[in-house]
Parts: structure tokens; C-alpha cells; sequence
């Protein structure tokens, strides 16, 4: 007769790494921390892997496992090789050749799961929830991997199989300890909602966009610059569909990508404002937008600049007459889409400010009407002079918007329609 071994695995696992780094994304504290930690284990287990001088691989064999230990050693060198292999993917945008090692770390953490997952079929002091929770954190590694390799199909398969198992044991564990479990699933959606996106759903992206909404509401932080990066990845693929603008009967080349980006992800936010649950969902989006709108503006900006630099370079008169030429078409086409791209941030601004108007009035109304009592509804809008601030900012942002060259000083009815409006909120003023 045995004793069971049993230990939450996922509890274990999120403990360490809160308390370790990933909070905020240091990956590289956290690998030292698990590197520190499995030294411990092995030499309070006996388990060394040979001495100072030279390292003697030692294999774990069921037979040796007469601790519950030995199994969060396995696990916890899973965890360093992800670690390491995350933290080389923050570092591989500057160099390409570490994306390689990040692939070959995972391939060593999808290996010691195989092992792990070998070891506990022929241990039978493990009990149902460490076994379960145990095939769930190999399954979720396998995803990984595949997300990494652009295996969409294969990955939504394993990530879809951790979450299946995460929900069963949802339906068993004790009420104080679902958070963790709950939070996992949680983390998980977006990257199956991303493989679904690649494999032909586009509704996905849509999906991806709303949780980061939420995120930003309800949790922010470190989840929230994963979905930033899903979104990213998910939108370059749309952006190279965008070849062009229409806007006020012209047709404007787009070629620069954070321009392409940003066009794209006006058009989304029409559709996700929507279905937006509130003001603070609103607001997230909004501020989205006019992040890519900024970007894209610098964008163009750095270009103009450069078609510039080039044409002053040029030497000889025939070769100077050709640059001007071209690069005068050029920067007409750059000088356009820069004036669209001020008009889309501009009235993006305009529709988040009467966001915040909004809110003031709803809790101003609140106020009134007696459903806020107690200071308990303080609102950063609670003074008259607030509210005047945010009607001088829309004044503001209607004289930029009928100020703007090119395009809208052609259209007299369009600047009618922009001087109305601003006359209306000064007055509301």
C-alpha cells in the first residue's frame, strides 16, 4: 500500500511566477529564480546532475520517485526552458537568430513534458486532479510550441484540450481556488481565438479586440500586452490588404504599413463601438485608434522628411529635373494622406471627448436625481469647470479639423457643416 501523491500543479506554478517576475513580464529574473530552485531541489533530493567540473545527466525513473518533489523538479525544468524561451522571443525583434534559440527551447520544454507525461502513467501514488492538471500543462506546452511555429491548426487543437481539462476540473475543485483556474482559461482565449483568426475565422479578430477592451478595464497589466501583441500580429496580416483611401471623392495611394495599420483599424473600431458594453470599453478603443493614428502621422512625417533629404543630394541638372518631378508627385501623395490621417485623429478626439462628456452628464445626473450619496460617486468630472475644459477641447479640435489644407478647403458645404457644429458646442460651453 502507497501514499497519494498530490499537490495543485497550476496553483504552484502561477504562485512562482508572481512572486518572481512575470507580474511584469520579466522573464529573465524568472529563469534565474527557476534555475536557482531546481539547484535547491537536487541537492536536497540527491538528484545532482553530476559535480562543479562536469555535468552527468541523471534520468528519473518511476522507481525512483518516492517524493512528490521529484515531480516538481520535472515540472519546474519545463518551466525554465519556456522561461528562457520567452525571454529570448522579448529579445528577438532586434535579433532574428534568437528567435531560432526561443524555437529550440520549447522543442527541449515539449520534450521534458513527453518525459514527464511517460514518468506519470507509471505512477500510481499520483491521484486524478495531479494527473489531470498535470496532462494539461503538457497539453498547453504542445500549443505553444505549435503557436510559435505557425502551426494554427495543431495549436488550437492543444490549447483547446488544456481548456477543456481546466473547465472539468472547474467543476471539482474548492470555490476559493477557481480564480486561479478561471484566470489560466483566460489567458489562454486570446491565443485560440488568434489560431482560429489564421486558420479562415475572421470574426476572431473581432473577438481579440473586445477582450482587450475588457482587459484594460478589468485587469490591465501584463494580459494586456499579450493581446497588444495578438492584435498587432493579427492586424499586419489585414494591413496588407489596405492599398489605398477614399476620402471626400479622392483616392490616396497607402503604402507606409503604420499607415495601413491605422486606416485598418479605424474601420474595425466603426464595427467594435458598436458592440461595445459601456463607456470604459469605448474609451479603450478610442484610445487604440488614436495611438495608430499617432504612429502613422510620425510615420509619414519621417518619410516627407526623407523624400526631401534625397532630393536635395541629387547632382547634375537632367538628374535633378527627373527627382524634382518625382518626388514632387511624391510628396503631394504623402502631404494628402498626412491631412487624412490628422482628420481621422482629429475626429476620433472629437468622439472621445463626447465620450467623457457623457459620463460627466450621466453622473451629474446621478447626482442630482440622489442615486450617488455619501461622496461615494466622486467623478473626475464632479466640478462645472471640468465640464467647460472638455467642451474647450472639442471648440479646439473642430478649428484644427476646418484649419486642415488640401482637402477640406475644397469642400465649402463640408466646413459649413465643421463651423455649425463648433458654434453648437461653444454655445453648450
Amino acid at each position: 500500500e502507497f501514499v497519494y501523491f498530490s499537490f495543485e500543479v497550476l496553483a504552484l506554478v502561477k504562485s512562482a511566477q508572481q512572486q518572481h517576475g512575470l507580474r511584469h513580464g520579466d522573464y529573465q529574473r524568472y529563469h534565474q529564480y527557476i534555475t536557482r530552485k531546481l539547484r535547491r531541489m537536487r541537492k536536497s533530493l540527491h538528484f545532482q546532475q553530476g559535480n562543479r567540473s562536469k555535468v552527468i545527466p541523471k534520468k528519473l525513473t518511476p522507481d525512483l520517485v518516492t517524493d512528490p518533489r521529484f515531480i516538481t523538479l520535472k515540472l519546474f525544468e519545463i518551466e525554465r526552458s519556456w522561461a528562457y524561451a520567452m525571454q529570448l522571443k522579448t529579445e528577438s525583434n532586434s535579433e532574428l537568430r534568437k528567435r531560432f534559440q526561443m524555437i529550440s527551447r520549447l522543442r527541449r520544454a515539449v520534450v521534458r513534458g513527453n518525459q514527464l507525461s511517460e514518468l506519470m502513467n507509471e505512477l500510481p501514488m499520483l491521484d486524478a486532479q495531479t494527473k489531470l492538471e498535470l496532462r494539461a500543462y503538457i497539453q498547453w506546452i504542445h500549443g505553444i510550441l505549435a503557436f510559435e511555429l505557425q502551426d494554427w491548426i495543431k495549436a488550437k487543437e492543444y490549447l483547446e484540450s488544456t481548456q477543456a481539462i481546466y473547465t472539468g476540473l472547474l467543476q471539482t475543485i474548492e470555490e476559493d481556488n477557481r480564480a486561479i483556474y478561471t484566470a489560466r482559461m483566460d489567458d489562454i482565449l486570446p491565443q485560440i481565438h488568434y489560431c482560429a483568426y489564421n486558420i479562415g475565422d475572421k470574426s476572431a479578430a473581432s473577438d481579440l479586440q473586445r477582450m482587450r477592451a475588457q482587459t484594460t478595464a478589468e485587469s490591465g497589466g501584463f494580459a494586456e500586452l499579450q493581446l497588444d501583441q495578438l492584435l498587432s500580429q493579427a492586424r499586419a496580416t489585414q494591413a496588407g490588404q489596405v492599398t489605398e483611401a477614399q476620402w471626400l471623392g479622392r483616392t490616396i495611394p497607402v503604402k507606409l504599413e503604420k499607415a495601413k495599420m491605422a486606416i485598418l483599424m479605424v474601420k474595425e473600431a466603426e464595427q467594435d463601438l458598436k458592440n461595445a458594453q459601456g463607456h470604459t470599453e469605448q474609451l479603450s478603443i478610442y484610445e487604440s485608434v488614436l495611438k495608430s493614428c499617432v504612429d502613422a502621422i510620425s510615420a509619414v512625417r519621417d518619410e516627407l522628411r526623407a523624400v526631401s533629404t534625397v532630393d536635395s543630394s541629387v547632382t547634375g541638372t537632367g538628374d535633378k529635373k527627373i527627382a524634382s518631378t518625382i518626388s514632387s508627385d511624391k510628396v503631394s501623395r504623402l502631404q494628402m494622406l498626412h491631412n487624412y490621417l490628422q482628420y481621422l485623429k482629429l475626429y476620433n478626439t472629437i468622439e472621445r471627448t463626447l465620450v467623457h462628456i457623457d459620463m460627466a452628464l450621466s453622473t451629474a445626473s446621478q447626482q442630482t436625481t440622489g442615486q450617488i450619496r455619501d461622496g461615494l460617486g466622486t467623478s473626475a468630472y464632479a466640478k462645472p469647470q471640468e465640464l467647460a475644459r472638455l467642451y474647450d477641447t472639442l471648440v479646439q479640435n473642430f478649428q484644427e479639423m476646418i484649419s486642415l489644407p488640401g482637402t477640406i478647403q475644397d469642400h465649402a458645404g463640408l466646413r459649413t457643416l465643421l463651423q455649425a457644429k463648433l458654434l453648437a458646442y461653444r454655445s453648450y460651453r
